[in-house]
């Protein structure tokens, strides 16, 4: 079973953006509507980030969901 992406969330969403991109040297793999999609150079590796309004408790971490790759059967 292959790791697709980690779903994050955050708050602020254009600074996520800029930290990825500027800092992180990551790419944005496609735009998305309150998401951000930043991947490795080699595209194998892909995060996103979500738009929430609420508050979250930063120590209970902001995973939201992860996706795996379909197992293929033989």
């Amino acid at each position: 079973m292959a790791l697709r992406h980690l779903t994050l969330k955050t708050r602020d969403l254009e600074s996520t953006r800029r930290s990825c991109i500027g800092v992180l040297g990551l790419r944005e793999a496609f735009p998305h509507a309150g998401m951000v999609f930043p991947e490795t150079a080699g595209g194998g590796d892909l995060l996103n980030f979500v738009r929430v309004k609420r508050r979250f408790d930063p120590g209970a971490g902001g995973l939201d969901h992860f996706g795996r790759s379909p197992v293929k059967l033989e």
